[in-house]
């Protein structure tokens, strides 16, 4: 049976080596993208793979403790900037609320 582990490091070794090649000064930004951390292991893994590959392109990466259903309300507030993971059976309701706000 193949592990997690090896799985996660077989994915963020091919993407980093996808994007090494043209993450030369590829950061647009000093500012950092803010990544949230939730309280589930699928999604803390996922973190830091995504923060994985925004580094390896050269950008600045911070990782904040959030709430699953107010993190919508982080990014639309621009406290946090990415959210890869939305489960709208359980928080469909806390993404359209922040979202229908900005529109």
């Amino acid at each position: 049976m193949i592990s997690l582990r090896k799985i996660v490091g077989t994915m963020l070794v091919g993407t980093m080596l996808a994007f090494g090649a043209n993450s030369i000064n590829a950061a647009d930004s000093k500012k950092p993208i803010i990544i949230p951390i939730h309280n589930w292991s699928s999604q803390v893994v996922m973190s830091y793979v995504i923060g994985g590959i925004f580094k390896s392109m050269g950008n600045n990466v911070s990782y904040v403790p959030a709430d699953s259903n107010g993190v919508y309300e982080s990014i639309r507030l621009g406290d946090v900037t990415i959210s890869h993971e939305v489960w709208e059976g359980a928080f469909g309701h806390a993404f359209y609320k922040p979202w229908r706000r900005a529109v």
